[in-house]
């Protein structure tokens, strides 16, 4: 399983570079784009110092854990978010007609160019951070891959719904957003009970960013690790209910190509 996986991102990864000018120029300009965000926030945190209880370092490791999170899901597993759209259209065909492990050859079925230059971003942060160690750097690997793991159940689970209800694209792009903004924003966010009922339940928003970011800032308990173990648990398998139970309403597109 691990080789065929292997094999897989390597063809993903060297599809991508056939056109290696346009590979270069998508990781370099999102790189670009991130570094001018980061800069705005370094200016803003320099004239004001804390916003809402957090200094430039906290939000540093926040984004550390968004940003890490997002890039080993996204070069890993892409493909998560292009599955309504092999619904929808009926390339769902092709990887029914393979051999077993359906729901993976989906979820690496896709690579996103532009999230490498997210990820020297990510790297680079690291740098800025003030005393950071090996420790910290594993720490932020574990807690960031943990939070997209649940994310990403999410996220299938939501991409799901189109095999009930057809296209669903500005569904599953609202939700996508609505989990990622408020990821960016200061943990005092939780001090209202309205948000943490939305945050920890409906969107996981608790369990992707601020969890993994307090685990990261103010170190690991018990408690914690197994919270955030058995969120990434509960829903990827709820992923996977999902996804195979709803498979059964799936109509083939019974798609042809037809030389005129």
């Amino acid at each position: 399983m691990l080789k065929s996986l292997r094999t897989i991102w390597k063809y993903n990864l060297f599809s991508a570079m056939a056109y290696r000018t346009s590979f270069i120029v998508q990781i370099v300009s999102m790189a670009l784009s991130d570094i001018v965000m980061v800069m705005i926030f370094a200016v803003f945190f320099n004239r004001f110092h804390t916003i809402a209880g957090m200094d430039f370092q906290g939000y540093l490791r926040l984004l550390i854990v968004v940003l890490l999170g997002y890039c080993i899901s996204h070069i890993l597993f892409y493909g998560t978010r292009k599955i309504g759209e092999l619904i929808v259209t009926g390339q769902l065909d092709m990887h029914l007609l393979l051999p077993r492990n359906l729901l993976i050859r989906v979820m690496t079925s896709r690579l996103q160019v532009s999230v490498f230059g997210d990820l020297i971003y990510a790297i680079g942060l690291f740098f800025l951070i003030k005393g950071v160690t090996l420790i910290f750097v594993l720490k932020a690997i574990f807690v960031a891959t943990f939070g997209w793991l649940t994310f990403m159940g999410f996220a299938l689970t939501i991409e799901s719904l189109w095999f009930r209800i057809g296209s669903s694209r500005e569904l599953s792009r609202a939700i996508f957003e609505a989990v990622m903004w408020p990821a960016h924003y200061p943990p005092n966010i939780f001090s209202t009970w309205i948000f943490k009922v939305l945050f920890m339940s409906v969107l996981p928003v608790f369990f992707v960013a601020y969890l993994p970011y307090n685990m990261l800032s103010f170190g690991f308990s018990r408690a914690n690790v197994s919270l955030l173990i058995g969120a990434s648990i509960f829903f990827c398998s709820l992923w996977a209910f999902t996804f195979y139970r709803w498979l059964r309403k799936y109509e083939s597109g019974n798609l042809m190509n037809v030389n005129e």
